[in-house]
């Protein structure tokens, strides 16, 4: 394990010493339990936990090659704060205990973010990283799935498990568990292009069933879209025959869905939802006719508000909410802090998934990164994201990958 750690200090880096090669791996554990705190128990007193042993483990870091790495998108997501906070003590909030207790999760989250990217970037470990939460990832669905047995293909995946750690009770999301299940079923896809290790191919399947189990749309987009993209970048002399393997290995994916029984009853019919909406039809599916007239009124709320919104967390306050939140970032974000919120929340973003765009053939991370924050983009038409931390991580990965690149080329040109 020393002799793997030694190479990140090869080519000149200052410190070289026993010390510091234990600092280092005491910080890749540390990160990993990270992940297997925030992917198996987040938000309990063991993910808080682990945050604080890494957040001393990369403070040491830090300290000892003296530097902290540092990225626009911080300053954007502290500007972000700064916004709410003003709104919150100065009335505009409907409701400012909401908005302040959301802006310090913000503010939190923009910590543990710094930390994880500072974490990536001293120990060039940003493969490494990814690797390991397909890792963590992977250990999470078996554990669903063996939770799940007794209703396995009754319902939707993950939704009916319920226990306590010290007090507080787990629940899991379908659409979470689909979303960090496509996530990693696509680092896969890329860790096999570059690989080639045929033990990849047994997880797929295993992923893409955890996925299709969950009866998610969101993630059955991310590898309906995701997996033809990918095959597409990672291949561009051969366009026109990876497009259609693309196009014959989705299609054969969503009759599957839409044919056999279990699976039509967990996904197939929320599918159909989406053709609804895209048609225009009447909706039938309870799901996604609420998403779509909350979406509606969130539209009317933001007209109503177009520069300072209602306050973080604060859609589910107004009338006509439900007493939820919109089911859709764009939307939750305008009425929460209008243009100015939306503007420091995805101005960055854009300029990211672009940068990524124009860099993709320097590096085939790169296309990777590029195809998740592109769906991630698209997947929060339908989700909330801007408070979840898992999701933000993905988004820190893009950017760790865009600053290792740029590292790697100035060292070249030296």
């Amino acid at each position: 394990m020393i002799r793997k750690l030694s190479r990140l200090y090869e080519n000149g880096d200052p410190m070289k010493s026993k010390e510091t090669l234990l600092l280092t791996f005491f910080s890749k554990i540390s990160f990993l339990l990270f992940l297997f705190s925030q992917v198996f128990f987040s938000n309990t007193i063991i993910n808080q936990f682990a945050i604080l042993f890494m957040s001393a483990m990369v403070g040491l870091l830090c300290l000892t090659y003296q530097r902290v790495n540092f990225h626009s998108y911080f300053l954007f997501t502290l500007l972000l704060v700064i916004q709410s906070y003003v709104l919150s003590i100065n009335g505009v909030s409907i409701n400012p205990e909401n908005s302040l207790d959301m802006t310090s999760t913000i503010a939190i989250n923009l910590m543990v973010c710094l930390i994880i990217y500072n974490y990536i970037i001293i120990t060039n470990s940003l493969e490494e990283s990814l690797f390991s939460f397909v890792k963590v990832v992977v250990m999470f669905t078996i554990f669903i799935v063996v939770l799940s047995i007794p209703e396995l293909f009754s319902g939707r995946l993950g939704t009916n498990i319920s226990f306590n750690i010290l007090g507080r009770e787990i629940r899991y999301n379908a659409n979470s568990i689909a979303i960090v299940t496509g996530v990693s079923f696509l680092i896969l896809i890329y860790q096999f292009y570059k690989t080639k290790n045929k033990f990849i191919l047994l997880t797929l399947p295993w992923l893409l069933l955890t996925i299709l189990l969950t009866g998610s749309r969101k993630g059955f987009l991310l590898i309906f879209i995701g997996t033809p993209l990918l095959i597409l970048l990672f291949n561009p002399k051969n366009k026109l025959r990876n497009g259609i393997v693309g196009i014959i290995i989705t299609a054969f994916l969503y009759w599957l869905v839409m044919n056999i029984p279990f699976l039509y009853n967990i996904l197939g019919y929320r599918l159909e939802a989406i053709t609804g909406i895209l048609t225009d039809a009447e909706l039938e599916e309870a799901s996604m006719n609420t998403r779509h007239l909350l979406t509606k009124r969130g539209w009317e709320y933001f007209l109503s508000s177009i520069w300072e919104g209602y306050g973080l967390d604060n859609f589910r306050n107004l009338p006509g909410s439900y007493g939820t939140y919109s089911h859709n970032n764009y939307i939750e974000l305008m009425v929460s802090g209008g243009l100015p919120a939306i503007f420091f929340f995805y101005s960055i973003r854009f300029i990211v998934l672009f940068r990524l765009f124009l860099l993709r053939n320097r590096d085939q991370m790169i296309k990777l990164l590029f195809v998740i924050t592109l769906l991630m983009l698209i997947l929060d038409y339908g989700l909330v994201s801007y408070f979840e931390r898992i999701y933000l991580l993905y988004f820190v990965f893009a950017i760790s990958g865009l600053t290792i690149l740029k590292n790697r080329t100035k060292h070249l040109n030296k």
